[in-house]
């Protein structure tokens, strides 16, 4: 049996994944979330949560639980919104051709580059600020992960990240010609762009089920969201080993 306070750990971790859900998916909570979500005390309150973050992983302070769970609360509307409601079948990626940005694609532009930049020290946002990876880490206090990943998935993460890379660029020129050529998008040419488009701002069922699928492996597989399928934490794998093998080729010492 695990401890009774990890079981408390992850089953409160679950419990706001699971209110963020039920209060996004209603019509009637959903619009008003949107709306709360893009007031400027928020916004606010994430640009500086962002730059203190910044500020402890330069400078290698310890981070503390408390410090964890207040970025979870903080962060949580921000990284859950897409799982539950996207205009797109593939949350998070194509934010910047949105036509409903929420608002992790409005703060996307600010987010991205803040946790690429604590990554660069110990990979500091996805090892203790990302609510992604905090929610499966509440899975691995309870059930020690058994499994290990087989050296293919590394691959399979890399293709991944230059899917993700390429297709950001194509779905940004296809949407450019669509508003160039004022192309109604139900009567648009087959492209990237048309087939990604749900054309509606609903719930994603898929993504949700995928979202809870990638918990439940959690218990037994450590972070697989963020091993996987995160080009945030693959690129910054990539980025922490090319600069590893040019600290031993001059001979200092490598960042873990």
């Amino acid at each position: 049996m695990p401890p009774a306070p990890a079981i408390h750990y992850a089953g409160l971790l679950f419990f706001l994944f699971a209110a963020v859900g039920v209060l996004f998916i209603p019509q009637q909570t959903e619009t008003t979330l949107y709306a709360l979500s893009f007031l400027a005390p928020y916004h606010w309150v994430i640009f500086i949560s962002l730059g203190v973050g910044i500020i402890v992983a330069v400078r290698g302070w310890k981070n503390s639980n408390l410090n964890r769970w207040v970025h979870y609360i903080l962060f949580a509307p921000l990284a859950f919104f897409p799982i539950f409601h996207c205009y797109f079948k593939i949350p998070f990626i194509f934010c910047h051709v949105c036509p409903r940005p929420c608002v992790f694609g409005y703060l996307r532009p600010y987010l991205v580059p803040a946790a690429l930049a604590m990554n660069l020290e110990r990979k500091y946002w996805c090892s203790q600020l990302c609510p992604i990876g905090t929610l499966h880490d509440g899975a691995t206090k309870v059930k020690e992960a058994g499994w290990r990943f087989p050296r293919l998935i590394g691959w399979i993460s890399y293709a991944i990240l230059i899917f993700v890379t390429v297709s950001y660029f194509v779905l940004k020129a296809d949407h450019e010609g669509m508003l160039r050529e004022s192309v109604p998008l139900p009567a648009a040419t087959w492209d990237l762009y048309t087939f990604f488009f749900r054309n509606s701002y609903s719930v994603t069922v898929i993504a949700i089920l995928v979202a809870i699928a990638l918990i439940v492996i959690s218990f037994r597989l450590s972070r697989p969201f963020c091993r996987l399928l995160c080009p945030i934490g693959t690129f910054s794998d990539l980025a922490l080993r090319l600069e590893q093998g040019k600290s031993k080729e001059r001979g200092e010492p490598g960042k873990e």
